[in-house]
Order: structure tokens, then C-alpha cells, then sequence
């Protein structure tokens, strides 16, 4: 069995991209939120 930490480091990258782009953000909530459309994980459109 092949186990594989990539979904993960992926979704690292991501994280760390966004942080040097945006130069921060005001409230954790906010990147959170912003993390999660970027993923797909969360649509407020959808829900």
C-alpha cells in the first residue's frame, strides 16, 4: 500500500502562496474562509 502526503503539502502551498500575496489578513476567520473557497471545500453560494 502506497501512502502519499501530497493532498496535504498541496494544500500547504496553497496556504503559503496566498499569504505572500495578500500580506496578511485582519481576522483569522477571514483567511480561513478564503482558503476553503480556493479548496472547494465551502461555497456560500451553494449553501
Amino acid at each position: 500500500m502506497l501512502l502519499s502526503n501530497g493532498i496535504t503539502e498541496g494544500t500547504n502551498n496553497v496556504i503559503k502562496q496566498m499569504k505572500h500575496t495578500a500580506y496578511g489578513y485582519r481576522k483569522f476567520a477571514h483567511m480561513k474562509a478564503r482558503i476553503m473557497l480556493i479548496k472547494g471545500i465551502y461555497n456560500p453560494l451553494k449553501a
